[in-house]
């Protein structure tokens, strides 16, 4: 291992952050490897910026945060290849998968080779405007049309390979992926999908329909969703973090990306393992 990069949450307070990058450098420094900060907007002061195209010869990146840092990272490293270990520093997670007093440790593990990845599938979405492409992004837990902040409602349609499924009336929908359907779509009354299901979960929000329920596609399969009626503020959200404005009339192409997630795994815990850790399910 020669190179790192680190993506570190910019909402942890500096004394959680900076020491844990400073026993990554002095870890580093050791085998003559490097480390920079890949996301420029939070400096540690301990670690430089990484150049341009420095993921073409990055060995691992580094997530410092909770498991919305794995997901930008995610959106961040994918299209290169680059395998993500989480380091968790906020609250308990899916995705990041180690605590930082086993830090040194995961990168002796991460040296050593005694490692496995778990390749997870992300969505690509596109934002058509009058026929033109004006905005495309990658994510791995969802993509999300949202309403405004206003009360009003938007109307929303919905096709699956080019054949009209319904029209949703309401505060708009979220496609998620497996790995998203432990997130917003759950609290919105969605199923949960096994990581390794290759289907994609479209959840309405607050539909004003009677029978709007949340529906399972292939992960292949093409969803278009079109902007049939609209207000001020309506936005296409990626993984919750990442938005672009839609006006009446835009369509948003929704299918599966050729990026994958490449997590750093070294326990073969079970999904519902999982489930019952972090969700707090009950053993009969």
């Amino acid at each position: 291992m020669k190179s790192v990069a680190l993506v570190v949450n910019r909402h942890i307070s500096r004394g959680l952050v900076e020491p844990v990058v400073k026993r990554i450098l002095k870890w580093l420094e050791v085998r003559d490897a490097s480390a920079c900060i890949l996301d420029a907007t939070h400096t540690t002061g301990e670690c430089p910026i990484c150049p341009e195209n420095v993921l073409d010869n990055v060995d691992f990146a580094l997530a410092l945060g909770g498991d919305g840092t794995v997901l930008s990272t995610a959106r961040m490293v994918a299209p290169a290849g680059v395998p993500i270990l989480g380091v968790r520093l906020g609250q308990l997670g899916f995705l990041s998968e180690i605590e930082p007093h086993d830090l040194e440790l995961a990168l002796e593990k991460l040296e050593r080779g005694k490692y496995f990845l778990e390749e997870r599938r992300m969505l690509e979405a596109t934002v058509m405007h009058a026929g033109q492409m004006v905005y495309s992004g990658i994510c791995l837990n969802d993509v999300v049309v949202s309403k405004g902040v206003l009360l009003r409602p938007v109307e929303i349609g919905l096709d699956i390979d080019d054949e009209r499924v319904t029209a949703y009336y309401g505060d708009g929908l979220i496609v998620s992926t497996p790995t998203g359907s432990t997130a917003y779509s759950l609290s919105a009354g969605g199923p949960l999908l096994a990581p390794d299901v290759n289907g994609v979960v479209i959840t309405p929000l607050c539909a004003h329909n009677l029978f709007a329920r949340p529906l399972v596609v292939g992960l292949d399969d093409l969803i278009r969703v079109h902007l049939l009626k609209s207000q001020k503020g309506t936005m296409c959200i990626l993984d919750g973090q990442e938005s672009h404005p839609l006006d009446e009339g835009d369509e948003i192409l929704i299918q599966a990306s050729p990026d994958v997630a490449r997590l750093v795994r070294f326990t073969r815990w079970s999904f519902f393992h999982v489930l019952r850790e972090k969700l707090g399910t009950r053993d009969a």
